[in-house]
Parts: structure tokens; C-alpha cells; sequence
């Protein structure tokens, strides 16, 4: 679990559905980079090994 919060499983199921919904829409590039960006915010808020360097440095 990475030590995640609810509130980050919340955040986790957002984008899954946010990903899924962009996927049907003609201009998805957009949409697709916010979510990423979400995706870089979480897995920089939760590393798996704390000695890493954040995704993005």
C-alpha cells in the first residue's frame, strides 16, 4: 500500500476512472498529462524506498 492514506486511494481510484473516461474522448492528450502529473504527486508523496530520488528530479 505504500503507506498510502484513504484519501490517496481516493485519489488512486480518481485517476483510474479520469483515465478511462479520457480514453473515449477525441482530444484526451490534455487530460492525459494532468493525470500523470497526479500520478508523479503520488508516487513522490509515497516512495517505495525512501533512499529513491523523486520521478522527475
Amino acid at each position: 500500500t505504500r503507506g498510502f492514506s484513504e484519501a490517496a486511494f481516493v485519489e488512486v481510484a480518481d485517476i483510474i476512472a479520469e483515465t478511462l473516461i479520457a480514453g473515449t474522448q477525441d482530444n484526451h492528450e490534455a487530460a492525459l498529462a494532468a493525470l500523470k502529473d497526479r500520478v508523479t504527486a503520488l508516487a513522490n508523496a509515497h516512495p517505495l524506498y525512501p533512499n529513491l530520488a523523486p520521478i522527475g528530479a
